[in-house]
């Protein structure tokens, strides 16, 4: 998933230019268990790099937690 966020100063390369936010699969480790969950980032085509912004970390925090607890309700099953 791909969507542009506007027009932002970008941290990555230092310039002001839209920003696309995109969507990728991650894996991690939580409480033991390796948890695959979508994670977003923004996207620096200037760059060529992916940035992870504090509320961009705070939500994909969340949603590992998220991919964790519906794994556990399948796992109990």
């Amino acid at each position: 998933m791909r969507r542009v966020e506007g027009k932002k100063f970008c941290y990555l390369c230092m310039q002001e230019h839209e920003v696309e936010i995109v969507e990728i699969m991650e894996c991690g480790e939580y409480k033991g268990e390796e948890i695959h969950y979508p994670a977003s980032y923004e996207y620096c085509p200037v760059a060529n790099e992916y940035l992870e912004t504090e509320s961009l970390l705070r939500s994909n925090r969340s949603s590992m937690k998220e991919a964790y607890h519906r794994s556990a309700v399948i796992n109990a099953s």
